[in-house]
């Protein structure tokens, strides 16, 4: 009992921090996340409720529990949805995912109305006589099949997500959601869980699974209180990313369009001449308004023009620069990641080897590839290349 407390306190602190960090970032993402796992806390206040005989005192809130069911899947999906949507609104058809919530509600409501004596009467006579684990397995896969469904459903989603990033930003990996496909494993695995307790221990406290459920509201935790903002961008632009990211309304703009030669030759000049792209923060947006025009206008043309999204088009131009600076002696004395700040690339610090303040590798020199690349363009430019020894070699001596 002190487990299963301990658990869905732990699932209501999560709620919480959540629904107050929707204040920041996220707003309804967070709120959806909120509330699903908040009704992931009152599942677990149910076992607490059993085993306590508090659902004597308690037995209306005892049938909350069956409510909540139908109530964290879609809430869940949700909260992915809005994660990945940069539309910020609430539409009300997303409503209809609760309407099995509804249908469960019109069932319950004789017993909801029911006098607390006589409706604590009836769940401990259903506690007594007790099914067997087979049966209360096949009432439940339903409620298993749901969660399942909507958990693939979340995945798939953020698969999808991954992509479109990439048609507005050269370096997505701050807004990937990787803490999210954490989170949907994690909640994967409470689920597998949670089924082989519905179908062996229904009725009986095991104090193991109580154990993986508490941790992974810790790991949940840890993962949701790291994100950031997914889409810091203006509301107009928040608006055009969203017509780009839906198909739909895609073709119906872009139809009417035509190839514009002075935007291109425009965008070719921001490349190559002020190098735009050595820029870590840019994005479809922010190069749109350099351009002087539309979100919707510059993806068209680098989709039809140049066949590539934003995130192809951006890096192929950082690769180079990052291949003309390993290959120039001026900045030698850069590693490879520095190479890649310098470049335009916004890359995570490795855990190894440790990179000092000033662009050397501590303990060591430049990877295999730079130094390839370095003999490569000293026998071009005909420079004494150095041997193994220590001295130096001219090529062809």
């Amino acid at each position: 009992m002190i487990l299963n407390s301990l658990c869905a306190g732990s699932f209501f602190f999560l709620g919480f921090i959540l629904w107050v960090k929707s204040l920041q970032e996220n707003r309804i993402a967070n709120r959806w996340l909120a509330v699903s796992l908040l009704g992931i806390g009152i599942m677990q206040m149910d076992d607490a409720l059993i085993f306590s005989k508090a659902y004597r005192q308690f037995p209306h809130y005892f049938l909350l529990t069956d409510l909540v069911l139908f109530i964290v899947p879609p809430s869940l999906f949700l909260a992915v949805r809005h994660f990945v949507n940069p539309d910020k609104r609430f539409y009300w058809r997303e409503a209809l995912h609760f309407i099995p919530l509804a249908l469960v509600f019109l069932i319950l409501i004789p017993e909801l109305s029911a006098s607390p004596e006589a409706l604590a009467e009836s769940i401990e006579a259903d506690l007594k006589n007790r099914m067997p684990g087979e049966w209360a397995f096949l009432i439940f896969l339903p409620i298993l099949i749901q969660f399942g469904v909507y958990l693939t459903l979340s995945y798939r989603k953020l698969r999808r997500h991954l992509k479109n990033l990439e048609m507005i930003t050269a370096t997505p990996q701050a807004s990937s959601l990787k803490w999210l496909q954490w989170s949907l494993l994690v909640l994967a695995g409470m689920l597998v869980v949670w089924t082989f307790e519905v179908r062996y221990y229904f009725y009986e406290f095991n104090a193991w699974t109580t154990m993986v459920y508490l941790s992974g509201a810790y790991v949940l935790g840890y993962y949701a209180l790291r994100q950031g903002e997914v889409f810091p961008f203006a509301p107009p632009d928040l608006e055009a990313i969203s017509a780009i990211f839906n198909p739909r309304s895609w073709f119906r703009q872009t139809d009417s369009w035509k190839l514009n030669a002075q935007l291109k030759a425009g965008l070719l000049e921001l490349i190559g001449e002020k190098k735009i792209f050595l820029d870590p923060e840019l994005s479809l947006p922010k190069l749109a308004r350099q351009l002087g025009c539309s979100t919707h206008e510059l993806s068209f043309l680098i989709n039809h023009s140049f066949g590539k999204n934003f995130y192809q088009f951006i890096n192929r131009y950082r690769v180079q620069e990052s291949q003309r600076l390993l290959l120039d002696p001026q900045f030698s004395h850069l590693n490879i990641l520095a190479i890649g700040f310098e470049s335009g690339f916004n890359p995570k610090p490795p855990s190894t080897p440790r990179s000092k303040p000033d662009g050397h590798v501590a303990g060591g020199i430049p990877g295999e590839r730079k130094i390839s690349m370095r003999r490569k363009w000293d026998q071009e430019n005909h420079n004494p290349v150095p041997t193994t020894s220590g001295g130096f070699r001219f090529p062809g001596a």
